[in-house]
C-alpha cells in the first residue's frame, strides 16, 4: 500500500492483522465484548450489504489498551490494526470465493451461482446458531 498509493504508515488501518474463526453466529458479539477488554475499537464495520448475498465478516480496527498491556508491547501500542472474525461457514465462503475469482478477470457469469452459495451458507449459519440456543 505504501509503494502503491501515497499512504503514510500511520493512515493504514490493516499493517498487520488477525482472523479469529468462531462456531455460531452468537459468539461474534462474546468475543467482541472480549477483545474490548483489552483493546480500544476504533471501528467496527459488519462486511455485508444486507440487499446482497455475498461476503460476511465483522471488521475490526482497534489499538492496544496501554493500562491493560502495561507496556509489554511499546513498539505497537500507537498502530492500529485489524481484527477479522467470522464463522466457520463465513469463511469457508470467503475462502473458496477467493481462490476462484480473487483478482481475476473472467468473473461476470458466476457471480450469480456464488451470490446464491452465499445465500444457502448464510442461512446454515442462521440455522447452527438456532439449534445451539435451543
Amino acid at each position: 500500500k505504501l509503494q502503491k498509493k501515497s499512504y503514510i504508515m500511520e493512515d493504514i488501518q490493516d499493517i498487520f492483522g488477525l482472523r479469529i474463526i468462531c462456531y455460531y453466529l452468537s459468539d461474534i458479539d462474546n468475543i467482541i465484548k472480549k477483545l474490548s477488554d483489552s483493546f480500544i475499537i476504533q471501528t467496527r464495520k459488519k462486511r455485508q450489504d444486507d440487499s446482497q448475498f455475498g461476503y460476511r465478516s465483522e471488521h475490526l480496527i482497534v489499538k492496544l489498551n496501554k493500562e491493560k498491556w502495561n507496556g509489554i508491547i511499546t513498539e505497537i501500542e500507537n498502530l492500529n490494526f485489524e481484527i477479522q472474525i467470522r464463522t466457520v461457514v463465513m469463511h469457508a465462503w470467503a475462502s473458496i470465493s477467493h481462490q476462484l475469482f480473487y483478482k481475476k478477470e473472467e468473473k461476470s457469469n458466476k457471480l450469480r451461482e456464488l451470490a446464491r452459495l452465499s445465500a444457502i451458507l448464510e442461512m446454515a449459519d442462521i440455522e447452527f446458531n438456532n439449534i445451539k440456543s435451543n
